[in-house]
């Protein structure tokens, strides 16, 4: 698989005001199914990939009602200029037409999906003009085919307990499986092997839930966790560049102070925040699922966690964010992606190491890993700590 392409200055890059139009994944497999249920004029959207239009659209995929699409010079800047060639200027292979997956896997066409500045089309403008001769009749079927894609989904908070229920794979629609990352969640199933992993989850109802998008079946397709933020930090304020980061924080009202020395092992500026809350990294069976969580997110005024960044009101940062949990005896833990450096004194889960004591929670079997400076005295420490708790689980 070829790979995506890292760079943000793309220089040379003239005005574009029409495009080669293609399709990211949703919106293939979307289409390849419609075809396998007789629908001819989804094959022949199909086979329009490729085609020169009058507006610069491309990339597209399904967005609820509408199709998302990115413009040319976007996926230039993130793309090799040399599969941007192939794809946007060299005659097309009428034997073997381009693809978007013949260049980037599921992962990079999600994060093409997922850019902030993809725009929204109506579905039936963009066929028009790749199928001029289609009848409106067909037009009409073949939106509204579509369109059931995205429809008949269920996005809700749970949590205690019930977050337990969606790491099982009995919960989860089996067919959809085969997309996305859900399936490749490593905390699958785990709690089979480790009744205990899942603790700092269920015993802090107020501080985690887990929001899951579910199918007309009442299957799982998608899940994220949501953290209620206690605390955000930043280091010195003299260290801090200007724009986008100052937007960032100028967004939130804050009122910073310096942090006590006894607290955390770093300079700080700290403050706490109300009714504010962080989306985790979602796990998906199809690529539109990840984005209708995170519009669903943003809805609630929600942080969402991106790639390594956090946005908020669109606007992204590496802000140091702190989560306060019970403090109970956790016999284990499950593998964080974001908050997973537990301070055990105070009780504190952080994305970044602000302090030498505690643990790294990114282990597969329930495990963790002492962050002292001194290793023995970090798991000393660590293990005395929890023994006063081992009662309360």
């Amino acid at each position: 698989m070829k790979r995506l392409k890292r760079f943000d200055n793309f220089i040379g890059l003239e005005s574009i005001d029409e495009s080669r139009v293609y399709f990211l994944n949703d919106l293939n497999r979307k289409l390849q199914e419609l075809v396998f249920d007789g629908n001819e004029w989804a094959g022949k959207l199909l086979q329009a990939q490729g085609t020169d239009i009058d507006s610069d659209t491309t990339f597209l995929n399904l967005d609820g009602e509408n199709f998302s699409f990115s413009r040319e010079a976007d996926i230039r800047r993130l793309s090799d200029p040399i599969y941007a060639q192939e794809l946007f200027n060299d005659p097309i292979d009428e034997i073997q037409p381009p693809r978007v997956f013949h260049y980037f896997s599921d992962l990079q066409q999600n994060n093409f999906g997922n850019l902030s500045n993809r725009g929204s089309v109506k579905m039936g403008r963009v066929i028009k003009k790749l199928l001029p001769q289609i009848s409106d009749k067909d037009l009409e079927k073949l939106v509204n085919d579509l369109r059931s894609e995205t429809s008949g989904y269920e996005i809700k908070l749970v949590k205690g307990l019930d977050i337990i229920k969606y790491y099982k794979r009995e919960t989860c629609d089996e067919k959809s499986l085969q997309y996305g990352t859900l399936n490749s969640s490593c905390m699958m199933d785990k709690v089979t092997e480790n009744k205990n992993i899942f603790d700092i989850y269920t015993k802090n109802p107020e501080t985690c839930q887990l929001a899951v998008m579910l199918n007309g079946e009442g299957k799982l397709v998608a899940r994220a966790l949501v953290w209620k933020i206690d605390e955000i930090s930043r280091y010195d304020q003299s260290l801090v560049t200007k724009g986008d980061e100052d937007r960032f924080y100028s967004s939130l009202n804050l009122n910073w102070e310096l942090v006590d020395q006894n607290n955390y092992d770093n300079d700080l500026f700290t403050t706490k925040v109300k009714e504010l809350y962080l989306m985790d990294r979602v796990y998906y069976t199809k690529d539109w699922m990840e984005n209708s969580l995170h519009k669903w997110a943003m809805s609630k005024r929600m942080m969402i966690k991106w790639r390594d960044q956090i946005s908020y009101n669109g606007v992204t940062n590496r802000p140091i964010l702190t989560v306060s949990v019970n403090k109970v005896g956790y016999r284990q833990f499950p593998y964080l992606d974001t908050f997973k450096y537990y301070d055990v004194q105070s009780g504190k889960l952080t994305n970044f190491k602000i302090s030498n004591r505690g643990f790294e929670l990114q282990q597969l079997q329930g495990g963790y890993t002492p962050t002292g400076t001194k290793l023995e005295k970090g798991i000393d420490k660590a293990t005395n700590y929890i023994r006063r708790f081992k009662d309360l689980v």
